[in-house]
């Protein structure tokens, strides 16, 4: 009897003070505080992107990887590469810019982006244009039925340093070029582990994208002269 009383006496003890807030001791309870739940991060799409050339992978990718956000938020990481002196970009009352990209390699129609000003500013010969923010994806159709994707600002992106100028000094980027842009020609499939080897220098990596395309259709050991174009601002 005496074991019986002793029991009820400590669960009583217990149900009071999960009532009263306290523990079992009489001590207040602390609760861990509970903070608002962080939103995901924005997906991220860092590219170089030839504005001038369906045959660059990229454009494809970029098409792609918007098409898919239809109605969120991303983050682009994007240089626009426009060394084939492409009529690309175009200016509207709104100040924002359309830029149009051309049919690519997936067999997909030309596209194009609205972007605001202040984010793609067109001052000096802009033939490596960053293209850098946070953006809502809203996707639509032009008149004649190609593809528009409108990027709304949410936030722009702070400028960080590529190693474009440390890649164009090395003596070994050439051959290591080269290399990566045969065995892009030769299997596809490498595409993105070779994007993410070379996307801190953004330059140097459309330079590896170029000498494949040469490559493709060269057989006499003909690279062009993309590296030289990539790397023309830094020769000394």
């Amino acid at each position: 009897m005496r074991r019986t009383t002793t029991v009820t006496t400590t669960v009583l003890a217990l149900m009071g003070s999960a009532l009263t807030g306290c523990s079992a001791s009489g001590e207040p309870r602390v609760e861990p505080e509970s903070g608002p739940t962080e939103a995901p991060a924005p997906d991220v799409f860092r590219e170089s992107v030839d504005t001038g050339s369906g045959d660059d992978p990229g454009v494809a990718s970029m098409h792609g990887f918007l098409s898919d956000h239809d109605g969120r938020t991303v983050q682009l990481d994007v240089l626009l590469v426009r060394v084939r002196g492409a009529d690309d970009l175009s200016e509207r009352d709104d100040d924002r810019i359309a830029v149009t990209f051309p049919p690519t390699v997936r067999d997909e129609g030309d596209y194009e982006l609205i972007v605001d000003a202040a984010v793609l500013p067109l001052d000096g010969a802009h033939t490596w244009l960053p293209l850098r923010g946070e953006f809502t994806v809203e996707e639509d159709e032009t008149e004649d039925g190609m593809a528009r994707f409108d990027l709304t600002t949410v936030a722009p992106l702070a400028k960080t340093p590529t190693l474009d100028e440390e890649r164009c000094a090395s003596a070994e980027t050439e051959e290591r070029l080269i290399t990566d842009a045969e065995l892009l020609v030769d299997n596809p499939d490498v595409y993105e582990s070779l994007r993410e080897d070379w996307a801190e220098a953004p330059r140097v990596w459309w330079a590896l994208k170029a000498t494949a395309e040469v490559l493709a259709v060269m057989d006499d050991g003909t690279v062009g002269d993309g590296l030289a174009t990539a790397c023309a601002d830094y020769a000394s």
